[in-house]
């Protein structure tokens, strides 16, 4: 069974009682599914952060074992010009995690949303080798998950694409590092 997505139905199918929810909602198309981002960036956006930190979550094993994976300590200890910094570098950030890597993926024949998100989610992670392996594990869960939103997004236009991905990221670290401080003394 599909989830359901907020999307009209009546483009679909004239909704009769005698058709079940489940029935029309198994017509929805990819661009379906994508609307909902698109008319609801706000959730969109609230649900992609959450998901990023459950993928986290369930990342830290693996973390564990490889060692580092600290993004946002380093940052935190330089403190509030290079928080500051860290924020007003995230443009670059999608444009090198998000933008670029989706776009020549494309270019070399990549149409799978699935292998999309994933390979560009790695190269989102070698932009966090720097914090180790276990921060390779923290930017590839990030990078998916934005990959997905850039995907999403990018259907309404570039510019959308590119700067809600980037609020996506936003607000994520805006979560992130006051959570780091606090687990940190914790």
């Amino acid at each position: 069974m599909s989830p359901h997505y907020s999307v009209p139905l009546s483009r679909h199918r004239k909704c009769d009682s005698s058709v079940g929810l489940r029935d029309m909602t198994e017509e929805l198309t990819l661009e379906d599914k994508q609307a909902w981002a698109i008319r609801s960036p706000l959730r969109f956006g609230i649900a992609m952060v959450s998901i990023i930190f459950g993928l986290k979550i369930l990342a830290i094993p693996l973390v564990l074992v490889l060692g580092g994976g600290d993004t946002s300590g380093p940052v935190l200890k330089g403190g509030a010009p290079l928080v500051l910094l860290a924020f007003a570098i995230l443009p670059i950030e999608t444009f090198l995690g998000q933008a670029f890597p989706l776009w020549l993926l494309m270019k070399l024949g990549v149409r799978q949303r699935f292998a999309l998100c994933a390979l560009s989610g790695t190269f989102f992670g070698v932009l966090h080798l720097s914090a180790g392996f276990g921060g390779w594990v923290i930017g590839f869960t990030a990078g998916i998950v934005l990959s997905y939103c850039w995907l999403s997004w990018r259907v309404k236009s570039l510019g959308t694409a590119f700067w809600l991905t980037t609020a996506v990221h936003a607000a994520h670290n805006a979560v992130a590092f006051p959570l780091y401080m606090v687990l940190e003394n914790f």
